[in-house]
């Protein structure tokens, strides 16, 4: 019955991690002056007749990497959590109630990836 219990909430917990829209290949972190050619093949012509500065562009490789290195550090946190919800699984004694309490956590940072990348994407088209 207990292994069944932890099969059940396991597949529950997995599950639910799958739920938040897979990432994409392009959220990966990047050097800096590679975001721009990642932005659109046209880019650096819709730069050039808007008049944006190298200055500007720096800015805006800047809040890209600190977008990037944020998602990143909540992508670790994520495998932190799915780690101590695998322990207690294999504990005697399971704690339902922390399996649970960490499962909460680990939606709500991968809700915050989601955001992140929402926000990185309105970045984008406001540029634009």
């Amino acid at each position: 019955m207990k292994k069944i219990l932890s099969l059940a909430v396991a597949l529950l917990v997995t599950t639910s991690l799958y739920a938040v829209p897979p990432q994409e290949k392009g959220d990966m972190p990047e050097p800096p002056h590679q975001h721009f050619q990642k932005m659109g093949p046209d880019f650096e012509k819709i730069a050039k007749e808007l008049n944006i500065t190298d200055e500007q562009k720096a800015q805006m490789n800047e809040m890209m990497k600190v977008d990037m290195e944020r998602k990143q550090e909540l992508r670790k946190q994520v495998r932190e959590k799915m780690d101590a919800i695998s322990d207690e699984l294999m504990k005697e004694n399971i704690d339902m109630n922390a399996v649970n309490a960490i499962a909460a956590e680990v939606q709500q940072l991968s809700a915050d990836i989601s955001r992140i990348n929402k926000q990185i994407k309105s970045k984008k088209c406001f540029i634009f």
